[in-house]
C-alpha cells in the first residue's frame, strides 16, 4: 500500500491510499490461466504520476473513503471513472478528479499495451 499525505491550511490533512492488492484485474474474457500463460503473460500497470484529492471546503471532520474503478487504456490513461463505494458523497467528485489526473505505465501482454480494470481507494482524514 502506498500512502501520500498532504497538508492543507495546516488544519486539514488528506491521506490517499492506493490499494494495490485489489487494484489489478484482467479484462472480461481473460482467464487466470491466460493471464499467467508464459506465451501471453499479463504484466500489471505501474503508477507514473499521482494526484492528491482536494478536500471539499465544507467537509465535516472525520475519516472518509471513496473507492473508484475505471478501465486503464493502452496509453496508461484512466477512462470513465465510476464510484463503487463511498462513505460520504460529498467526497466523490474530489476522488474522481484526482483519479483522472493519474498517469500509469500501461499493463502489457506479450510486450504490447493491454487494457485492464483498476480500482483506487482515496482516504480523507479531516480533523
Amino acid at each position: 500500500m502506498l500512502y501520500i499525505t498532504r497538508m492543507r491550511n495546516v488544519k486539514r490533512v488528506i491521506t490517499l491510499a492506493i490499494t494495490f492488492p485489489l487494484l489489478f484485474m484482467p479484462m472480461k474474457g481473460q482467464t487466470d490461466s491466460s493471464a499467467s500463460n508464459s506465451a501471453g503473460k499479463l504484466l500489471p500497470p505501474a503508477v507514473l504520476k499521482t494526484a492528491n484529492p482536494e478536500s471539499p471546503p465544507n467537509a465535516p471532520s472525520g475519516n472518509y473513503t471513496v473507492t473508484v474503478t475505471f478501465k486503464l487504456d493502452e496509453n496508461g490513461i484512466p477512462g470513465k471513472i465510476v464510484v463503487i463505494k463511498t462513505d460520504d458523497p460529498l467526497f466523490n467528485q474530489s476522488a474522481i478528479d484526482a483519479a483522472r489526473k493519474y498517469k500509469f505505465r500501461p499493463a502489457t501482454r506479450d510486450g504490447k499495451p493491454a487494457v485492464v480494470v483498476l480500482t483506487l481507494s482515496f482516504h480523507f482524514s479531516i480533523p
